[in-house]
Formats: structure tokens, C-alpha cells, sequence
């Protein structure tokens, strides 16, 4: 399947996620398709593992199809829900990794770790090129909302801004974010997450 556009993370409606907490196996496949490709970034940005950040995907969905996971609609909207559910996992996982003076962690010098590791690095300083270039009001509304889990509301709130002003920067700084992802992601290989 291909991926939804970013505006459709945007507008995910809390009986999608509703629906798929119940057993819907339609709409966790719709809710897959419309908030993975966001959700694996965020989860990539923070782990830098390709591998690792698709595992806790799976994780979050998983525990939502399971009911332990439950969205609460007075926290946000789903998309911003869901992203504050992957940035606090993926951040427990970062806490618990060895310290780097401590364990020795395996070396990424050279042979296939290397070249596992390549991509990885490469994928993060493309996404970290890519929102730079977005204006100030698109990357911080963007920042605050999939990176800071907050609605749009409350960024309109934190920031000044007309709810309507928020809603928009983040739309056109994901499409604007998408043209220049997508040449680059397209040549991503068969096994990798969707979307992404």
C-alpha cells in the first residue's frame, strides 16, 4: 500500500483509533497507513535505528489493538496522541541503553554494521536538511506538535497564533517536507517500513 499523505496524520479521527482499539481490523490498517510514515520518523529521529524504531512501532500498534493502549480524546488529537506514545517509549529505550563509558557497546566500524549503519546516518541528516529549510512558523509548529505531542490548540496557546495559523503551518510544512522527502524515500528497499 502506499503511504497516506502527511496532511491525513493531520486528520485522523478519534473514531479511527476508537474502532481500531476495538478490533477493527480495517481500521488499524487505515490508521497504520495514515500515521506510520510520521510515527517511524519520529521514532528514527530519537532511536537512529531503522530496525529498533519499526519494532516500537509495531510495540504501539500492537498495544492499542490489545487495549493497553488508550486514547484519551482530552489529550490531543490522535496524530499528536500517538506520536507522545513513540516519543516516551522511544525515549525509555534511549534511557536504557549502556552508558557509553560503561558496557562496551559493539563496535559500528567497518563490515556490515558499517554498512547497516550508513543508511541510518544518512536518513537522519536528510530528514534534520529537510526541516531546517522549513520557515520558522512550519518547523516549530511542526516541532511542537509531532515532536512536542501537542494539538493544535494548545500550540496556538503556547505560541500566539490563531488555531486555523497552526493548523496550516503544519500542513504546508509537512507537504513542503514530502516533496522533498519523497525522491530520496523512494528508493527505499522492499523490507523497510511502509511510508517511510
Amino acid at each position: 500500500m502506499d503511504s497516506a499523505p502527511p496532511e491525513a496524520a493531520c486528520t485522523i479521527p478519534a473514531d479511527l483509533v476508537a474502532r481500531a482499539a476495538k478490533g477493527d481490523r480495517q481500521a488499524l490498517a487505515d490508521l497504520y497507513d495514515r500515521s506510520s510514515p510520521l510515527l517511524f520518523t519520529l521514532a528514527l529521529r530519537i532511536l537512529g535505528d531503522r530496525h529498533e524504531a519499526g519494532a516500537l512501532l509495531q510495540e504501539v500498534y500492537l498495544d492499542l489493538w490489545r487495549k493497553s493502549l488508550r486514547y484519551d480524546p482530552g489529550r490531543g488529537a490522535p496524530i499528536a496522541w500517538l506520536a507522545a506514545a513513540v516519543r516516551t517509549r522511544a525515549l525509555e529505550r534511549v534511557r536504557a541503553r549502556p552508558a557509553r563509558s560503561g558496557e562496551e557497546r559493539p563496535r559500528e566500524e567497518g563490515g556490515a554494521a558499517a554498512e547497516y549503519a550508513k543508511p541510518d546516518r544518512e536518513l537522519h541528516e536528510l530528514v534534520g536538511r529537510a526541516v531546517e529549510r522549513l520557515d520558522e512558523d512550519r518547523r516549530r509548529a511542526i516541532d511542537l506538535a509531532y515532536f512536542g505531542g501537542l494539538s493544535a490548540e494548545e500550540i496556538a496557546t503556547r505560541t500566539g497564533a490563531p488555531v486555523e495559523t497552526v493548523k496550516a503551518s503544519i500542513r504546508a510544512g509537512m507537504a513542503e517536507l514530502k516533496s522533498v522527502l519523497r525522491p530520496a524515500l523512494d528508493g527505499r528497499s522492499a523490507d523497510e517500513p511502509r511510508g517511510i
